[in-house]
């Protein structure tokens, strides 16, 4: 167990540089909310079609935007000093201008300004340098390549075929590599070193070396997985490919159709079966990377799942139809759809974690990364290449053999397969032979069912699963071994048969030497073997064996070169020439593939698709896409602020130091993550209501008061949600809203009247006839809510008819969802952390506005920050008279902090909640199917006063019960007891899930369950969750919502806008055993919030 080192004791300096810098970024706080506060409340009302913002709360005034710039820019160099060119930069910055085809990459010139560009403000200056070191990086190679090492193109073929490389029409499947480097160096058989000789002398392991850079075994088994999808060399004819020459998850997805078809279920749904794969090479390899495979097959079924739920286009049947043909052309596209994107994901993580890793990135949690895949024009206008095929060479094949880098724990597997394998030879006594016959031997007994596959002595269950643990066990294993050094004298002597079986295979190819390679590369070639590698032990013996540095073989040369030392833009380690060359291959391979370039748009990839692949830099990973996938597969094992998640490629002791550094690691833990237990779902009768209504209190508790306090200090009701003082403070706010708690009247009336004030001003006419339009849900719904409870609270909410206020409408709901949604929905693991700190932002924000309310109220000294308010208030519309609610509030005698938490509670359980509530209520009615209800409503809502208040309140009751929005609620065991649906014990701290959907639909609680009945006792209370209704009670949304729907069906013809747009375009999916439905928000990612309904009504 390692032990870490202390912190360095903080200086006399350092804490006075401290307080400093505390108290400007305080004053430039207070300056930056003075300014955009008058801003704001000056500003343009913004118009009622205008396309949502993201609302971050951050600046919004020119003034305040220069001002937070400063501050951001004084932070930047905190503890900091000012990069200046070091001599090493200056020099290799004048080699390059006096040698531009042979440029000395011993000085770090290349590594110096990719750190350098990594630390700059993405702008005009960093997309310029990112544009020129790609075209640089990829027009090291040439795009496509010259030739090929086959016989095929050693002479005219009959046909004319295969005369020119580039053009399709003359290559077939299972082409030949490709050479890059032509070769001019004799090297006769007869005057080539021994194999086993060289191995001995050059690349056998003399002892274990660590990863300088902390580099984990994860990573490289990472780099096997991509090493295999791009190389598969023919065993009968070494010239061959068998597999494509791009990063398309063929380890994966197999390399024919006839292999793909057998890992697919062909049922309609375009799912792979359970944890399978096609590539048949890793069985015989250290488990690491097979366990990957495992998590990329799982997230191409949580894929194809989300592709048939959302189903964009609507051309797919849920369940898939019986007609075969139709099924297998359904099962075709969703399929291959999913791979295109989950190739993405592939691809995210070699230019997020394994670049990282590559560039040394992560040592900084750096979320920079190159673009390779953008548009880029030369100064002429002329365009750098893209999409334009690539085909992999022999020279890379050698590169990517990385033997040295093997752990300790991964060596130990490989010698046992070879123990059992070779019954019990050395590796001095394995022959080529003998390995040739036991490699066929193992490929033959893996040609069964692919189904049964299994790896590291795993068992598969009854659903073909492999478990959840067992792959994280290898994964996290993985992470917690370092990995093996690059370098001479550090290959495990146990692969001795497979490196000699390379050299041979090299000098069968007739590809180039090191120095050959390296002048391709536009590098300084080697005069001696001492610049070679300067350790006596390594240059004399290749100098013993090759004579000539100019005679150096390539794939020797590579393995045994002087390494790297860690540090800026170096963190893989390897050889000089490798860390060069694996850049261009890496910009080769994806920017001449078509589906990461031209044909990589949202309706190739589907709009949910296109954005779920998305590289997201600002994750607690610095940008890492291998943290998410490990969330959404293994979601158990995993948690979303481990550095196990997020930093997998380095060691935790690696990370630990680094983010030490940084002054980061107390938002990440380091310890190795337990697993969760599964969430069991609870959906009988009896145990629903007793774990709703306080009848289990003593058996399990809430868990949302504690996802309160990760946001909000203090107490309060949100806070106290899993404690009985709770009901004290719902008393409190409910005495202060309604003055009287038995009458929601005119709340209920005054929500209407802004209802038809919305619909009023934000409706818009069609060009011809009298028709109009409204988006019922975003211009209206959601708004009429937070208007009236702005007056409520006196907040200031910038509307036509109150222009100085400094809050926008769309602004307000967005934050008040954001604070609903972190407490009481399940956040993506992957955004939690990220999702945290936004809703913390927001807290804060709207604190501002009420902690002044609230200390006028308490009659104590003012504080600077009410200074302020009173001030900016000369400019600033506050709105509504509030006195008397605040007074209320403060005299139940809780603290300034849990009364503003109150009222913060308030604003958000009085309008996001009830909001999406209505706007089911209101799509119920407008189906077809209700049409006979509908005409009750409009006649209410037209005078008829035969239709009652209780009957239209009746209406709203069972449209929420039959389409709720809460399907559920989550609780936690707090001693063991027994489920009284099926006896199955249930453990402390065990997570259930509460069906109240189910429970609203039982024959039990509610006769006719499918049916619309007027006539049910009141007694029965809705199954509504913790939000509003716990609040504020379910009067208040059955009053608020007979109202609403008199407002909105008021509107002469109501009826839905043709095509999509006038439907509520929302899909199911599972969710803990319940059918729930979500939506996709403006920028394609799943959201719970129904975002536009667009209705049209005739002018009167």
């Amino acid at each position: 167990m390692s032990v870490t080192p202390p912190s360095p004791t903080p200086t006399v300096t350092s804490r006075v540089g401290e307080v400093l810098y505390a108290t400007l970024n305080d004053s430039f706080d207070t300056a930056i909310h003075a300014v955009d506060e008058i801003y704001t409340a000056n500003a343009t009302m913004p118009g009622a079609r205008d396309v949502d913002e993201d609302y971050d709360n951050g600046p919004q005034s020119p003034i305040a935007k220069s001002l937070y710039g400063a501050k951001n820019e004084l932070n930047r160099w905190r503890g900091k000093s000012p990069p200046l060119p070091s001599f090493e930069i200056v020099s290799g910055l004048v080699d390059a201008g006096l040698n531009k085809g042979s440029i000395d990459d011993r000085k770090l010139l290349l590594e110096a300004a990719l750190s350098t560009m990594s630390s700059l403000p993405k702008g005009a200056l960093s997309d310029t340098l990112n544009r020129k070191t790609v075209a640089l990086l990829y027009r090291d190679l040439p795009h496509p390549p010259p030739t090929f090492i086959n016989n095929q193109y050693a002479w005219r073929q009959p046909d004319g075929s295969h005369n020119n490389p580039a053009n399709p029409d003359l290559g077939k499947a299972g082409m030949p590599y490709a050479r890059n480097v032509q070769s001019h160096t004799p090297m006769p058989m007869s005057e080539q070193p021994d194999p086993g000789l060289i191995f001995d002398s050059l690349l056998r392991r003399d002892r274990f070396r660590p990863h300088p850079a902390g580099n984990s075994a994860l990573l490289f088994g990472f780099a096997t997985l991509v090493i295999h999808t791009c190389f598969r060399t023919n065993h009968g004819d070494w010239t061959i490919n068998d597999t494509s020459s791009y990063v398309d998850l063929s380890p994966l997805y197999g390399n024919s159709l006839e292999g793909q078809l057998k890992l697919r279920r062909q049922d309609g749904t375009g799912k792979m079966w359970n944890d399978v794969f096609a590539e048949d090479r890793l069985l015989f390899l250290p488990p690491i990377s097979c366990a990957l495979l495992v998590l990329f097959c799982r997230n191409h079924n949580y894929i194809a799942q989300k592709l048939l739920e959302i189903n964009e286009k609507g051309r797919w049947k849920c369940p898939p139809p019986d007609d075969e043909q139709a099924r297998m052309t359904q099962d075709d596209e969703i399929f291959n759809i999913a791979r295109l994107i989950n190739c993405g994901h592939f691809a995210g993580i070699v230019f997020s974690d394994y670049l990282a890793g590559i560039l040394g990135l992560s040592h900084d949690a750096n979320p920079w990364s190159l673009d390779p895949f953008s548009e880029i024009r030369n100064e002429d206008h002329t365009i750098v290449e893209r999409g334009c095929g690539n085909a992999n060479s022999v020279e890379f094949n050698l590169l990517y053999r990385w033997h040295a880098t093997l752990s300790e724990p991964d060596v130990a597997w490989v010698e046992r397969i070879f123990a059992s394998s070779f019954a019990g030879k050395s590796a001095e006594e394995i022959t080529i032979r003998d390995f040739n016959q036991v490699t066929e031997n193992l490929r033959e007994a893996s040609r069964r069912d692919i189904k049964t596959w299994t790896f590291a002595g795993l068992h598969r269950g009854e659903d073909g699963k492999f478990h959840d643990s067992d792959i994280a066990k290898i994964l996290m294993d993985a992470t917690s071994h370092p990995a093996g050094a690059f370098g001479a004298r550090h290959t495990p002597g146990i692969m001795r048969t497979i490196e000699i079986m390379t050299i041979q295979m090299a000098r069968k190819w007739g590809v180039c030497t090191l120095n050959e390679f390296r002048k391709s590369l536009g590098l300084k070639p080697y005069t001696t073997f001492q610049e070679w590698n300067p350790d006596p032990a390594i240059w004399m013996p290749a100098q013993a064996l090759y004579e000539q540095v100019d005679r150096l073989e390539l794939y020797v040369g590579l393995q045994a070169e002087d390494t790297k030392k860690p540090g800026p833009g170096a963190g893989l380690c390897p050889g000089y020439t490798i860390s060069r060359a694996i850049l261009a291959d890496a910009i080769a391979l994806t920017r001449g593939d078509r589906f990461y370039t031209y044909d990589f748009t949202p309706s190739t990839y589907t709009s949910w698709g296109y954005k779920d692949c998305q590289r997201d830099p600002t994750n607690p990973g610095a940008g890492s896409v291998l943290g998410p996938l490990f969330l959404r597969t293994l979601p158990n094992n995993y948690r979303p602020d481990s550095v196990f998640t997020w930093f997998p490629m380095l060691t935790p002791e690696a990370t630990r130091k680094n983010l030490t550094r940084l002054g980061k690691a107390d938002k990440y833990t380091f310890e190795r993550p337990g697993e969760l237990s599964m969430i069991k779902s609870v959906e009988d009768v009896g145990a629903v209501m007793d774990y709703t209504t306080g009848r289990g209190s003593r058996v399990v508790r809430s868990v949302y008061g504690p996802k309160a306090r990760e946001i909000m200090d203090g107490g309060g009701y949100f806070v106290l949600l899993d404690d009985v003082r709770a009901d004290m403070h719902r008393r409190a706010i409910q005495q202060a809203i309604f003055h009287n708690v038995e009458h929601t009247g005119p709340i209920a009336r005054a929500i209407e009247s802004k209802m038809r004030a919305l619909i009023h001003h934000k409706s818009f006419e069609l060009v011809k006839g009298k028709t109009k339009c409204i988006d019922i849900v975003k211009d209206v719904v959601n708004l009429a809510p937070i208007h009236w409870i702005a007056d409520a609270l006196g907040l200031p909410l910038k509307t036509h008819d109150h222009m100085k206020g400094t809050i926008f409408e769309q602004q307000a709901d967005q934050i008040f969802k954001d604070i609903y949604s972190y407490i009481f929905h399940e956040i993506d693991p992957s955004l939690l952390v990220n999702f945290r700190g936004i809703v913390k932002k927001h807290v804060s924000f709207m604190m501002r506005y009420i902690e002044p309310q609230v200390q006028d109220s308490n009659g104590i000294i003012p504080s600077v920050a009410a200074i302020k308010d009173a001030i900016v208030g000369i400019w600033v519309d506050r709105r509504g008279d509030c006195g008397r609610f605040y007074d209320s509030m403060v005299a139940n005698g809780f603290s300034r902090t849990d009364v503003m938490n109150d009222v913060l509670a308030l604003a958000v359980l009085a309008t996001v909640e009830l909001s999406h509530l209505l706007v089911h209520v209101i799509n119920f009615y407008l189906e077809e199917e209700n049409k006979e209800y509908r005409d009750r409503i409009t006649a209410a809502a037209f005078g008829d006063e035969t239709v009652t208040a209780a009957e239209l309140e009746g209406y709203v009751r069972e449209a929420i019960r039959l389409d709720p929005v809460t399907v559920g609620v989550m609780r936690e065991i707090t001693t063991g007891t027994l489920s009284q649906a099926s006896g199955q014990p249930l453990q402390a701290n065990e997570r259930i899930f509460v069906s109240l959907k189910k429970a609203m639909v039982n024959e039990d609680l509610y006769p006719h369950p499918k049916s619309v009945d007027l006539h049910r006792s009141k007694e029965q209370k809705l199954l509504l969750g913790d939000g509003t209704s716990k609040l504020l009670g379910e009067d208040y949304i059955l009053d608020v919502g007979a109202h609403v729907l008199k407002a909105v069906f008021s509107l002469k013809n109501l009826r839905r806008a043709p095509g999509p747009s006038g439907t509520l375009r929302r899909y199911v999916q599972d969710h803990n055993g319940t059918k729930q439905y979500f939506y996709l928000d403006q920028k394609q990612k799943i959201s719970p919030w129904p975002t536009s309904m667009l209705l049209q009504y005739d002018q009167v």
